[in-house]
């Protein structure tokens, strides 16, 4: 249940942390673990208020992070399941 965007933001940014913390015994020694984060920091957008937050919940964790517009990772999720992207199109002929 989501209860506000503040409390999605925070728990998509925990999800990926957990996902990093899963991969990094895997990841060879030195090399960055960098989550990407859905949230922009252009005040046109409600993501802009919760930017530093979430971004420390990253770093607080010992992570790089990127956002908007960098996060292409975020970017693109974001896009397919907005825009419907996930759903397979059936061609009928």
């Amino acid at each position: 249940d989501v209860r506000s965007l503040r409390h999605k933001l925070f728990m998509e940014a925990w999800y990926s942390v957990e996902t990093a913390m899963e991969l990094e015994p895997h990841i060879p020694e030195g090399s960055p673990i960098v989550v990407h984060l859905d949230v922009n920091p252009d005040k046109r957008w409600a993501s802009s208020r919760h930017i530093s937050e979430v971004v420390g919940l990253v770093m607080g964790q010992g992570f790089e992070v990127l956002f908007k517009p960098d996060a292409w990772a975020a970017s693109r999720t974001a896009d397919h399941v907005v825009k419907n992207k996930h759903q397979a199109t059936i061609t009928i002929p």
